[in-house]
């Protein structure tokens, strides 16, 4: 039988209460920036009325009890908002079936089964055990093995692989006794038990939480949880969604990125409700990598209208929830990415959030393209120069250096970096002394520092910080705090936050800056996937650069075209209208979408659309007679072909008509339709048959089609039906289900090889999908 709340776990941690004296724990307290809530039974009110429930800002609900607050689901950073709504903390927490979100949108990818920080907050300021309501055993099973990763570290270290060969043995870092020591709590050592107690739903789909003699039960009943206390009850759905906070004004104009520079999207911690949580974009050559992204950060990019195309990396410093909650969502948000940290850290990510979403760890990491970063030996990204070094954390924690064109800024990620602490470890011999110079070595010395604060043992002390010298205080902004924490008078300040607040580091601009950056664009269209540096060198030379202000017009409905425009920045709006003249529908194109393609197949093409700037908007012109000379008989040729009739196909009309195709993204949309081949169709062909390989996939037009075989179903699938067996396709493996056509007519054909193309493309699509015959 798992623990349950009361029993010897609860009562192991209230027994660590006096282990911090009142001077800590009121430290402690105050970088949260509030007092918290002590949960307190709550008295019962008229028999019969439906249980209180409140829903929370970010996601799932609270729901009032005679045990105290149940909350059901658990997206990231709730806790704010029971904090700042003034609710009690809760204890009791009903994890919903589905651990994240797999639907395509805005909040996919977002975890709503985050545990992390509400057993932090439990344990360490109400010195409790939390209680998850879980299916299963099973269930329990994948939590703990993400406690192991985001408490203790990985269970067996091996960081010789993150280490440069040059670096000698001897100079590595102990890491398994500096975790060791971070375990301590007093005079004990912390096991998961101590923070997390579990109550499994019986065969009979119920759950009973008792405490302090006080009996509730959460009833699985379809769709939705029951809870039920005495005579009374409420409902609540068991899909959560998670739902950002983005109070941030939005954007008229497309942010224009530094040459070298940092934008702040947070500065404090994970218990601060009025603060963001910490994490970064650094500007290098005019993209972006993201460091720890905070929950929801791609909605702070897309109110400053940041194109995701700007984004080509993601840092992940350690696995702790605020600082990787925003890794995995931002993976599944549009194109693949590069993930950057060291192997262990890796390794860490991939165990935990296997373990979360319940993906094979192999299929997780389809999803993005791993670089490890090596420590001992500088590494080029984008032309700057990374050092990366363990800090000093409760797990591995990676900070690191950046040096581009002169400049130097550090990021202390996650560390206590205080010399009086460090010189301790090392007399009781945590530390070697290679790591204690190493650690003393902190490069304070850099253009612009980036360094935590908190409460120690795991973060430097405030006083440490306050205590440097006054030319170092002018180059460092505090992060991981809140606000009220930085002493007035104290020469600190914390990290601007906002894409307005920008901080841009002055550097040369090189001679191959504007080289470059058209160079990404075009490596970034879909059509120039593949194409030769030299061809790509000669496309350089002939494309121009050409800038339309806010709505004037680019293209003409009509008019005779001979080029082909490519978007470096800004939004242009694409009207398609009615023989009328009437507006049939709009589209929004961006940076790196493309238009006019037509006129390069056609001589004498007209214009087909009106397109006007949405935004200002600057575009690379490639006219005709340039781009036949230089690209015919490549695949380019063939790839516009592609798009040009799956475009007159209307197919961004059928994908509007898919419930989970229509969140994809223009961009997203314009390479789906370079996968589609236009396809007429009679009643009684066969699109694929049982048993044989799934070689294609299908996106319903105007015919109609049905399975034959375990899928089949009382209704064919009709106009913007997505049919195909995903798993079997992608995998080579064979149909479980013939497809018929039950009524003559058209139908957007992908073959097998497309169907790879676009899902290992759109990871986010990918997963959309898998494990479904259709999506209507």
């Amino acid at each position: 039988m798992a623990p349950t709340p009361g029993d010897s776990a609860s009562e192991e941690a209230r027994a660590a209460a006096p282990v911090h004296d009142d001077d800590e724990t009121k430290e402690c307290k105050e970088s949260l920036d509030v007092e918290p809530h002590s949960p307190a039974p709550v008295e019962a009110p008229a028999v019969g009325e439906p249980l209180p429930k409140t829903a929370l800002p970010r996601g799932g609900y609270a729901v009032e009890t005679s045990v105290g607050p149940i909350q059901v689901g658990m997206p990231p950073e709730t806790i704010k908002d029971s904090m700042s709504l003034g609710l009690p903390i809760p204890r009791h927490f009903v994890l919903p079936s589905e651990r994240f979100v797999k639907a395509l949108g805005p909040d996919m990818g977002i975890n709503v089964a985050e545990f992390e920080f509400p057993a932090y907050c439990n344990f360490f300021f109400h010195r409790r055990t939390v209680n998850l309501i879980v299916k299963d055993a099973e269930t329990e099973a994948s939590i703990r093995a993400v406690l192991q990763e985001t408490l203790f570290g990985p269970a067996e270290l091996d960081i010789r692989q993150d280490y440069d060969d040059s670096v000698p043995d001897a100079d590595l870092p102990n890491l398994g006794a500096e975790l060791a020591f971070f375990r301590k709590f007093g005079d004990k050592r912390i096991e998961i038990d101590m923070l997390v107690s579990f109550t499994h739903f019986e065969e009979n789909n119920v759950a009973r939480i008792e405490d302090n003699g006080k009996v509730v039960e959460v009833h699985r009943d379809g769709d939705e949880f029951k809870i039920i206390d005495g005579a009374r009850s409420v409902s609540v759905p068991d899909a959560i969604v998670g739902s950002a906070l983005t109070e941030q004004q939005r954007s008229t104009e497309p942010f224009q990125p530094p040459l070298f520079g940092v934008t702040v999207l947070g500065n404090s911690h994970g218990f601060d409700p009025v603060g963001r949580t910490t994490g970064y974009i650094v500007w290098i050559n005019k993209r972006g990598i993201m460091i720890d992204p905070p929950p929801s950060s791609h909605e702070v990019l897309e109110a400053y209208m940041i194109s995701p195309k700007l984004i080509t990396g993601i840092i992940v410093t350690h696995c702790h929830a605020d600082h990787d909650a925003g890794t995995f969502q931002r993976i599944l948000q549009e194109n693949k990415v590069t993930l950057y940290t060291t192997a262990t850290i890796h390794g860490s990510f991939l165990r935990k959030y296997s373990a979360l979403s319940g993906l094979n760890a192999d299929l997780l990491q389809e999803s993005y393209q791993f670089k490890a970063m090596t420590l001992g030996r500088p590494l080029n990204i984008r032309g700057a120069m990374f050092k990366c070094f363990y800090s000093l954390h409760s797990i591995p924690c990676l900070a690191f250096e950046i040096a581009f064109q002169g400049k130097r800024m550090v990021f202390s990620a996650d560390h206590m970096n205080d010399v009086e602490n460090i010189n301790s470890l090392h007399a009781e011999g945590v530390l070697t002394d290679a790591r204690r110079e190493q650690l003393l070595a902190f490069p304070w010395d850099c253009d612009v520092i980036f360094h935590e604060a908190g409460v120690p043992p795991i973060h430097t002390p405030m006083a440490t910080l306050v205590n440097l010298p006054d030319d170092v205080k002018e180059r460092l902004y505090v992060v991981h705090v809140g606000a009220k924490s930085i002493p007035e008078g104290s020469g600190l300040k914390p990290a601007p936050v906002g894409v307005e607040n920008t901080i841009n580091i002055v550097t040369n601009l090189s001679e191959f800056s504007r080289a470059l950056e058209i160079m990404e664009i075009l490596g970034s269209v879909d059509i120039f996937e593949s194409l030769s540096v030299g061809h790509a060198r000669d496309l350089l030379n002939f494309v121009k650069d050409i800038t339309f202000q806010q709505g004037q017009p680019v293209m003409v409905k009509g008019e005779p075209g001979n080029d082909m425009m490519i978007i470096m920045s800004g939004l242009a709006e694409v009207i398609i209208r009615k023989a009328g003249g009437e507006i049939e529908f709009t589209k929004t194109f961006s940076m790196g979408d493309y238009f006019g393609e037509q006129a390069l197949m056609q001589p004498k093409s007209m214009r087909s659309a009106d397109i006007v700037a949405k935004t200002k908007l600057e575009v690379l012109r490639i006219e005709r007679t340039d781009f036949m000379w230089l690209l015919r008989g490549t695949p380019v040729m063939d790839r516009i072909k592609q798009t040009v009739l799956a475009r007159e196909a209307h197919t961004w009309t059928l994908i509007d008509l898919n419930t989970t195709l229509k969140f994809l993204t223009a961009s997203q949309r314009t390479h789906f339709e370079r996968c589609v081949t236009n396809t007429d169709v009679e009643q009684g062909d066969i699109l694929w048959s049982a048993g044989s390989e799934h070689s294609a996939a299908v996106l319903v037009d105007t015919a109609e089609v049905e399975y034959e075989g375990p899928a089949r179903q009382d209704t064919p699938f009709t106009r913007g039906t997505w049919v195909c067996e995903v798993d079997n396709c992608v995998h080579g493996r064979p149909a479980e289900n013939a497809l018929k056509v039950t009524k003559s007519g058209r139908v957007l054909l992908l073959s097998q090889s497309n169907v790879i193309h676009l899902l290992m493309r759109n990871p986010g699509l990918y997963l959309a999908l898998l494990n479904r015959l259709w999506a209507e």
